[in-house]
Order: C-alpha cells, then sequence, then structure tokens
C-alpha cells in the first residue's frame, strides 16, 4: 500500500457534548440523517490502524463532541501512542480535572486544546449556551498546572 504522509489527523470519537455552542461546526449538529452512534473500542483501534498503515500521520487530534465522555478515550489514547503517533485531547474543558489530566498523560496524551472563549461570563456562556466560564477556567489552570509538573522533553 503507498503511503501518503500527512502529519495531523482528526478523529472525531463521538458527537456527545454537554455544551450546545450556537457556533458549532460539526455536521451532526445540523443534519438530521447524518449517522447516529459510535465506533465501538475495537473498531475505533482497528480504523486508527489502517489510518496509520496509510497515512504515516504524526498527530492524531481526538475530538467530537466532548472526547471525555467516551469510556474508552483512555484505550484510544494508548493505542495511539503506542503506535508511536501523538495523541492530543481536543476539549472543551468541563471534565478536566487534575485526575483527568494525569490519566490523559499516563495514556500518552501530551498536547491539549481547551478552547478558550470571551472573559465576560455574560458573552461566554451565551456563545456556549452554559454558565460554564469558571469551571472551564479551572479546568484550563489544571492542564496548566500538572504540565509544568512533567519535563517536556519526556
Amino acid at each position: 500500500m503507498m503511503r501518503r504522509k500527512h502529519r495531523y489527523l482528526l478523529y472525531e470519537v463521538t458527537k456527545r457534548c454537554q455544551n450546545s455552542c450556537v457556533f458549532c461546526y460539526n455536521v451532526w449538529k445540523e443534519t438530521a440523517d447524518y449517522p447516529q452512534g459510535e465506533l465501538s473500542t475495537e473498531d475505533s483501534l482497528r480504523m486508527l490502524d489502517s489510518v496509520f498503515q496509510a497515512t504515516g500521520c504524526e498527530f492524531i487530534g481526538l475530538t467530537g463532541g466532548e472526547p471525555l465522555l467516551r469510556d474508552d478515550i483512555f484505550e484510544i489514547a494508548s493505542f495511539i501512542a503506542s503506535r508511536k503517533v501523538l495523541p492530543v485531547l481536543i476539549s472543551n474543558g468541563r471534565l478536566l480535572t487534575r485526575e483527568t489530566v494525569a490519566r490523559c498523560m499516563d495514556s500518552g496524551v501530551s498536547y491539549f486544546e481547551v478552547s478558550l472563549h470571551p472573559h465576560q461570563p455574560a458573552v461566554h456562556d451565551a456563545l456556549k449556551a452554559a454558565d460554564m466560564l469558571a469551571a472551564e477556567k479551572k479546568a484550563s489552570v489544571e492542564v496548566v498546572d500538572i504540565r509544568s509538573l512533567v519535563p517536556l522533553d519526556e
């Protein structure tokens, strides 16, 4: 099989999300006939293995919805890391705690993308359709705090 080099790919692991952001671009939000459900853990790992062989990618962004709503997200991240590909967690931040960040890092996640929106509570919460500014700030601090304890070359 001919390998085509791609540096960074996204895997939308779930459409589930706790927010209803007005700016959400996900196709499943607006399309009633979009396929429902998620790939099983086995199917996810099989698909990822095929993707790695076909593309030679270096990073996989785990996104959604909110990827931390999947019970098997740490298994998926560990599988990605075991293939010498770097998993990146793209999260809305609501489920990031010190323990969750540590567990992500134990699973091979070394990069986090957390959405940061306006600091004015009324604007933030109107965009996110949720009263979450304080929780998201705390989650972002947790990521920075625990990452500062780990040398970057590990």
